[in-house]
């Protein structure tokens, strides 16, 4: 796959002809990098033969795919910083990109994202670069959903609390102070990395469920992308409630996977084209328990993204509960239900009633929240979100 990074080869030879020309590359490519300087960066904290043993224990190669050495750029807006971080990074493993300032560094995240190419697996960034600095840099990087999960690394030369406060709410993961120590670096690169890791093989686990999900519902024409549809709803009213990105994230989803427990219910209850008997609805009724049960090995799903928005196992099990604690399974009511829930809720509710299904016709949107209002005057359903969802509808 062509890189926009053009990270250069972990075998490539290495010396230095001109270190002013890197100031004109956004990338540093293997044909622009020569080495005439052998002695070692001054801000390497060990001797050579320290340096090596550590390259040697915490070479990176073993925490990236197989096949596939980790990424890694570099943002800085001074040549000397980024050539000092390539010799240090290079014995390690890795693959290496540049760029130039925050800005470079952004269009070309940009352009990977747009073409589908490799992104990085972790990013090294300077704080105080001219026009994007490392702090916005990181802000713009957490507000992608491809990127928000890349780690992120600050240098900077300023050691006061607020600055590296600042830093952190923009969603730096981790600091490094100037002069650079080498094996502070690794130590903490290789952390990083090896959660990386770990979190893509956590997501993959999840695409494999809603895949799955997607997989049950394409089976009856009916429900076919009833999944992907609440999560969108859920997702804007989420927004129009000011949920934060993770928020936003964990209900989308659990919006997707909020039907999944309809694998274990029989074809014959999902597809009845009349009105379902008690035992039928005993089992239909299983569907969030199951579906709780088959997202539970996800040690993501348990995590809950804030008070107001519960983990994905909360959202997947308790979809159908009711204020006044009469829905299913758990007879949730009330503050035990949190915003999350009653969104999905509602979300969920509102596809079924304005779509086609297997025993009725789809409804007008007046005729769903006539119906909608009068759950909210039963009070079951929650009438913020639901005049919310009327209000996004009328957009």
């Amino acid at each position: 796959m062509i890189l926009p990074f053009s990270p250069i080869s972990p075998a490539t030879p290495r010396s230095v002809t001109d270190r002013s020309s890197f100031a004109d590359f956004p990338t540093l490519s293997s044909e622009t990098v020569l080495i005439a300087d052998p002695a070692p960066p001054p801000v390497v904290a060990a001797s050579p033969t320290t340096s090596a043993r550590l390259a040697s224990a915490l070479h990176l190669s073993d925490v990236g795919e197989a096949g596939r050495p980790p990424l890694v750029l570099v943002v800085d807006d001074e040549a000397t910083n980024r050539l000092l971080l390539d010799l240090m990074l290079q014995p390690l493993g890795c693959r290496i990109a540049m760029a130039a300032d925050g800005l470079a560094a952004q269009k070309m995240l940009e352009q990977a994202i747009e073409r589908g190419d490799e992104l990085p697996d972790l990013v090294i960034s300077d704080v105080v670069m001219p026009g994007l600095d490392g702090v916005e840099l990181s802000s713009w990087m957490k507000a992608q959903p491809s990127l928000r999960l890349v780690p992120l690394v600050m240098i900077t030369a300023a050691s006061s609390i607020e600055e590296k406060l600042r830093a952190l709410e923009a969603g730096a993961d981790d600091f490094l102070a100037k002069p650079v120590n080498r094996l502070e670096l690794l130590t903490k690169l290789r952390n990083l990395l090896r959660v990386k890791r770990l979190t893509d093989q956590l997501e993959a686990a999840e695409n494999v469920l809603i895949s799955l999900t997607a997989t049950l519902e394409a089976k009856d024409h009916y429900t076919d992308g009833h999944s992907i549809r609440v999560a969108g709803t859920a997702v804007r009213l989420g927004e129009a409630f000011g949920l934060r990105p993770l928020e936003l994230r964990t209900l989308h989803l659990g919006g997707l996977l909020h039907d999944i427990g309809k694998i274990g219910v029989p074809d014959r209850v999902l597809n009845k084209t009349g009105a379902l008997d008690d035992d039928e609805w005993t089992l239909m009724r299983a569907h969030p328990e199951i579906g709780y049960r088959i997202c539970q090995p996800l040690r993501s799903a348990g995590q809950a993204a804030s008070d107001r928005v519960p983990s994905i196992l909360s959202l997947v099990r308790h979809h159908h509960e009711k204020l006044d604690g009469s829905g299913y399974p758990d007879r949730l009511k009330g503050d035990n239900l949190p915003l999350g829930v009653r969104i999905l809720t509602v979300a969920d509710i509102y596809d079924g009633l304005s779509t086609d299904r297997a025993y009725r016709a789809r409804l007008t949107p007046a005729h769903a929240f006539g119906i909608l209002d009068s759950e909210v005057a039963k009070g079951w359903l929650d009438g913020d979100v639901v005049g919310a969802l009327s209000a996004d509808l009328m957009a």
